[in-house]
């Protein structure tokens, strides 16, 4: 499959503006979301897993 490049009017950059800034925020939301449950969350049946369950993550 072969690709081509067209150049775009300043009409068609303000038309995808919008989109392209929509699509970088849920890019980073996703981001942001993957390494706050990589961190977050532990693993099941871990020490800190039963803490958090029994309400005694204070300890840690």
């Amino acid at each position: 499959m072969e690709l081509t490049q067209h150049p775009l009017t300043p009409e068609d950059r303000g038309a995808l503006q919008p989109v392209l800034a929509r699509l970088s925020r849920l890019v980073a939301i996703t981001t942001t979301n993957l390494i706050h449950d990589a961190t977050f969350k532990p693993v099941p049946g871990s020490r800190i897993d039963k803490a958090r369950k029994d309400k005694l993550e204070d300890s840690y």
